[in-house]
């Protein structure tokens, strides 16, 4: 389509249909690649890395898509232990998520808040979609102020296509694609959600052990 587009001058009226066609291409491209990561089982590149840097650099980022009438506050208490990860998924969790929040704030603004420290888990944890056993932890909590999850659907949101957003407003992948890599990298979820008040995700990232071996 690429190749075609450029020798079709701007007054043919195929053209705008053709630029039609090519949005649609790489929205399905875009829908294929989430279908793999959600339904992938192998290991991905996993290196250990700096879940701080990655929630700091990934902010930037999304500063400029979400509006302006949603403030974006953060609390950043460790930048430098690491977890076994793979960064690009890291940052599809974050992106998806602080998207959502947005989406829950759109109409009357808000607070979107991203808080990491390291935690410790002296007992195992039933979470949403692994059993976190004992150990030390990185703990992320992205919260907002928005409509909040109705009990009635709280089971279903990590559904592949289950959404409750509007036509052209998501494909109903992004939570399905964030209970996916965060079991993947042998974390945990947990969240709390009250109608009209907002919503807390905690994600739980077991942290990387090996990070102390080469010292010297």
């Amino acid at each position: 389509i690429e190749l075609v587009l450029e020798d079709i001058p701007e007054w043919n009226p195929a053209r705008p249909n053709l630029d039609e066609v090519k949005i649609a291409s790489l929205r399905a491209r875009n829908v294929v690649q989430q279908l793999l990561s959600f339904s992938r089982k192998s290991e991905q590149q996993k290196i250990p890395l700096k879940l701080g840097s990655v929630i700091e650099e990934s902010i930037k980022l999304l500063r400029a898509s979400i509006p302006s009438n949603i403030e974006i506050k953060t609390d950043i208490q460790d930048t430098q232990t690491r977890i076994k990860a793979d960064s690009t998924q890291i940052q599809q969790i974050l992106i998806n998520l602080c998207t959502n929040a947005a989406h829950a704030m759109e109409e009357n603004g808000g607070v979107l808040r991203l808080a990491l420290k390291q935690k410790e888990i002296n007992e195992p944890i039933e979470s949403l979609n692994n059993k976190i056993p004992v150990g030390t932890y990185m703990h992320l909590m992205i919260c907002d102020t928005g409509k909040g999850i109705p009990k009635k659907i709280m089971d279903k949101i990590f559904d592949p296509y289950f959404t409750t957003k509007d036509v052209g407003k998501g494909s109903g992948l992004g939570l399905s694609i964030v209970h996916g890599i965060v079991t993947n990298h042998d974390g945990g979820i947990l969240i709390q959600s009250e109608p009209e008040k907002g919503t807390d995700i905690e994600i739980l990232f077991p942290v990387d052990q090996s990070k102390h071996i080469a010292k010297h």
